[in-house]
């Protein structure tokens, strides 16, 4: 009898088939390359970037948003107030004599009805205040009018006609034959903002300014 060594060839099929299976069990891993990690690194850098940015425009957008409402809202308060003001009130022409109301002035005087009470308004400091004279001295108090929040850079009052059309002394001039009528210019400010405003009353007195006693304005 002859004996063959070696692998008869089905257990070479067997020995394949089960390398086969074995490769296929087999997890392969597959780590990142070092130009595959700057890219990955590049494209989130970037990508925080623009979020960041966006979220940056928009606060400041909003926070523009927000100085310009408050702006707005400071100057209607002060405007309606003014107007208020001027209607129930005459305005101080002062002596009669000259008049810078034409030019605009920083300062302006009202007087109640009965003489006996006196508001200046002016500019100080960023910020505009009324010196208020009641009873001729009974009563004096000084008070800030706007937020402090907000500065106010500009203030100019404009009297038309300059001096008070109903003195006697004064109705001979044509030029002055009109009711008066007060325009006020207004510069607001908040951070990096600053806007103008502006509008025009008419006084509802038809009289002459009563006389008054100056120490009921000072």
């Amino acid at each position: 009898m002859i004996l063959r060594t070696g692998v008869l060839p089905f257990e070479k099929s067997i020995e394949k088939i089960i390398m086969k299976n074995k490769n296929k069990n087999q997890v392969s891993v597959k780590g990142f390359t070092l130009v595959e990690l700057l890219i990955a690194m590049a494209i989130f850098v970037m990508f925080t970037g623009i979020v960041i940015r966006s979220y940056a425009d928009i606060v400041y957008t909003q926070r523009g948003t927000n100085e310009y409402r408050l702006l707005y809202s400071e100057a209607r308060d002060i405007m309606d107030m003014f107007v208020n003001e001027f209607r129930e009130n005459t305005v101080y022409f002062g002596d009669n004599v000259a008049s810078k109301f034409n030019s605009g002035v920083s300062e302006i005087t009202l007087i109640s009805g009965d003489g006996r009470s006196a508001s200046t308004y002016f500019l100080e400091n960023g910020n505009l205040k009324v010196d208020q004279n009641i009873g001729c001295g009974r009563e004096k108090k000084s008070i800030t009018l706007n937020d402090e929040r907000v500065e106010i850079s500009g203030l100019s009052f404009y009297v038309t006609p300059a001096f008070d059309p109903y003195r006697a002394e004064n109705s001979v001039f044509n030029s002055l034959a009109f009711h008066p009528k007060v325009t006020v210019f207004l510069k607001m400010k908040k951070d990096r903002y600053e806007i103008p405003f502006q509008t025009t009353v008419s006084l509802r007195n038809y009289a002459a300014t009563p006389d008054i006693d100056i120490t009921c304005i000072k």
